[in-house]
C-alpha cells in the first residue's frame, strides 16, 4: 500500500496495523478507563507489561505478583529492541482510524511508564541507554507518535531521556580515538566471542531514531551523536564488495577508539560481517 498509493488497499494496511490490538499491552482501572502513566509514578513497564521487578515497579496495577501472564495466544508487548511502529503510523495517516488512534495511545503510555529518568527514579535499570537498535527504532517510532498525537509530555520525556541516558551514557562519549560507536557489548560467543565489540548495522538503526528525535524535539545532543555515529559508521561500519557494500555484524571495540586493521577485519574472531544472514540491506 505504501509504496504503490492505490486507494483499494488503503483498508488492507488498516487491518494489517490492526493486528497490534492483539498485544497485551492495553492496560485499563478497574473501572475501564485507560491506564495513564501519570497517574502511576511508581508504575514501571518492561516490553509492554508492567514490570517483572517488583523492586522496579512497585505499582502493580492492583495485579498479584508474579502476576499471571494473559491468555495472549502468542502475542506480547513491543520490547524496545523490535519497537518498529512505522506501518502502525502511517496506516493511521491514512485511514484516522479510531482503533488505530488507541493503539498509539496505548504504546505512548508503555513508553512513558518503561523509559524512567535519573532524575526521577535514581538507580533504576530502566534508565539505561539500552542497545543501539533499541535506541534507533523507539526514537523513531515514537518522534512518529509525536509528530501524530501532538503530546507535550511525550516529547518532553523523549528529549529528557536523551539529555540523560544517552548523552551520558553512549560508548563514543569520551574516546579519543577515531572509532566511536553509539553502543558496545560485551563479548557473546553468537558474534564474537573473544572481545568488546560494537554492531554497525544497529548504530545505522540508532543514527535514523536520534535524527527523527532531534528533529522533533531540538535536542542538540541527538543530533550531534548521530552525526558522530554516522561519520564512525561510514568511515569503519562497512568494506566493498564487488560493485556493492557490506555492513558489519559486529567489530571488535578498543575502548581507546582504535580502528582495526586490514589483518583483524578478516579476522572472524574480530570482524563478522552480514552476508547470508539478513543484514545485507
Amino acid at each position: 500500500m505504501f509504496h504503490t498509493g492505490l486507494p483499494w488497499l488503503v483498508e488492507e494496511a488498516r487491518h494489517a496495523a490492526g493486528e497490534e490490538a492483539h498485544r497485551t499491552n492495553h492496560h485499563r482501572e478497574a473501572d475501564g478507563c485507560v491506564v495513564r502513566s501519570a497517574a502511576h509514578p511508581n508504575w514501571v513497564t518492561w516490553s509492554g507489561r508492567t514490570h517483572f521487578n517488583r523492586s522496579v515497579s512497585s505499582d502493580r496495577l492492583g495485579k498479584p505478583h508474579p502476576e499471571p501472564w494473559p491468555e495472549s495466544q502468542g502475542w506480547g508487548g513491543r520490547d524496545n529492541q523490535h519497537w518498529s511502529s512505522l506501518t502502525m503510523a502511517s496506516a493511521y495517516l491514512l485511514t484516522r482510524s479510531y482503533s488505530l488512534e488507541m493503539e498509539v495511545d496505548a504504546e505512548i503510555e508503555v513508553y512513558l511508564a518503561g523509559h524512567t529518568l535519573p532524575s526521577t527514579h535514581p538507580g533504576w535499570s530502566t534508565n539505561g541507554i539500552d542497545s543501539s537498535r533499541g535506541i534507533g527504532r523507539t526514537l523513531l517510532s515514537l518522534s512518529w507518535h509525536y509528530l501524530l498525537t501532538g503530546r507535550a509530555d511525550l516529547r518532553t520525556r523523549i528529549s529528557e531521556r536523551i539529555r540523560q541516558c544517552i548523552a551520558q551514557q553512549w560508548t563514543g562519549r569520551n574516546v579519543a580515538g577515531p572509532v566511536r560507536p553509539i553502543t558496545h557489548s560485551s563479548p557473546d560467543p553468537r558474534i564474537i566471542g573473544g572481545y568488546d565489540f560494537w554492531r554497525p548495522w544497529e548504530d545505522s538503526l540508532a543514527i535514523l531514531g536520534l535524527k527523527a528525535a532531534y528533529r522533533v524535539t531540538g535536542r542538540q545532543e541527538a543530533h550531534d551523536i548521530a552525526v558522530i555515529g554516522a561519520k564512525t559508521l561510514f568511515t569503519f561500519g562497512w568494506r566493498a564488495i564487488g560493485n556493492g557494500g557490506e555492513i558489519a555484524t559486529g567489530l571488535r571495540w578498543r575502548a581507546d577508539g582504535t580502528p582495526l586493521t586490514a589483518a583483524e577485519l578478516s579476522d572472524p574472531t574480530q570482524a563478522v560481517w552480514s552476508a547470508g544472514v539478513g543484514f545485507e540491506m
